[in-house]
């Protein structure tokens, strides 16, 4: 890319977001979701009985105090839960901490692996249903209503999740580091583009403070929430694909409308966009083999849409079900 920002290098920025996007995630198939909801009843089933395995978590076998599966499998006391409520770390700081909250993940953004910020079901007793460990649970019925709530939630919170991402962006910018506890860092010949990557994102973020917009679509911004289960695409549906054995799910802010970002980037934009897209090539790289298409099939659900998938097959009444108190906790 050089020169001005074109048409085509508004198309060429948003394709490669949405084919980002699409080599790591899928929706299920109806029949899919049907045997989802019917494993995770077997799974309950074997977490009663004590059963450490790979139903619970991809890691199992990895010492229950690390929090991926606790030797008391209890949701409740995954790492990632703790961590929402606040019993370890500094807690949430965005959402509530007796039901849902917004964390930071631990690596750096897209650069390490990471494609933003946590959503966690802090209560996984409760509100959500009892011993919760996945998105998918029981029924359509019960699924459905945690899919609507969270991403209700984070469009309430997209400002203050699209800061908290920036804000990690810039905290990896310098020290380049993988991973904040390790000294291993992004490869030099990408520094460069990470920095641009990270002034980009500064950028649109003070152009929202500024403008007092009350949506991250005024700036060309929009959010992807990514979950997994027990499948990956086109395979069969039988062990965890996730490490924590709580529900969670990732949140990834992509560039929706190239054309808003490069009138606010300005001159700067044709130099953001090319680090930008050497930076999201990189992402799909280190992303594929265990999670996208060259590792076997896309390991993460893609919960927007399939939250449009689950409404389309006449999933009725959800909204009304939602107990009121819990959007009043949220806010």
């Amino acid at each position: 890319m050089s020169g001005k920002t074109t048409y085509n290098t508004h198309k060429h920025v948003e394709s490669c977001e949405l084919n980002s996007v699409n080599s790591m995630s899928f929706i299920p198939t109806m029949e899919e979701c049907n045997q989802l909801y019917k494993h995770s009843i077997v799974v309950e089933k074997c977490r009663q009985s004590g059963e450490r395995s790979i139903l619970m978590s991809k890691l199992y076998k990895l010492p229950g105090k690390l929090g991926l599966c606790p030797d008391s499998l209890n949701p409740n006391e995954t790492i990632l839960s703790k961590l929402g409520r606040g019993d370890i770390g500094p807690g949430g700081k965005i959402g509530c901490s007796e039901i849902l909250n917004i964390i930071n993940d631990r690596n750096m953004p897209l650069g390490g692996g990471s494609c933003g910020p946590n959503g966690v079901l802090t209560d996984c007793q409760n509100v959500f249903g009892k011993n919760r460990i996945n998105l998918f649970y029981n029924d359509k019925t019960q699924t459905h209503k945690l899919l609507v709530e969270y991403l209700k939630f984070r469009k309430e919170n997209e400002i203050n999740i699209f800061k908290m991402y920036c804000e990690k962006c810039r905290k990896c910018d310098g020290n380049y580091k993988i991973d904040p506890s390790k000294d291993i860092v992004l490869d030099p010949l990408l520094q460069m583009h990470y920095t641009n990557m990270c002034n980009m994102f500064s950028t649109l973020e003070k152009y929202l403070v500024k403008s007092n917009s009350q949506y991250i679509e005024d700036i060309g911004i929009s959010q992807v929430s990514f979950c997994q289960t027990w499948l990956r695409k086109g395979g069969e549906i039988s062990g965890a694909q996730f490490s924590v054995m709580s529900p969670h799910f990732q949140t990834r802010h992509i560039i929706s409308n190239a054309y808003k970002v490069s009138v606010i980037l300005g001159k700067n934009s044709e130099r953001y966009f090319e680090s930008y897209v050497t930076m999201i090539k990189h992402f799909d790289k280190i992303m594929g083999e265990n999670y996208g298409v060259s590792g076997g099939g896309q390991a993460f659900i893609n919960m927007d849409l399939l939250e449009k998938t689950l409404s389309n097959n006449q999933v009725m009444g959800i909204q009304e079900n939602i107990d009121e108190n819990i959007s009043v906790k949220l806010q």
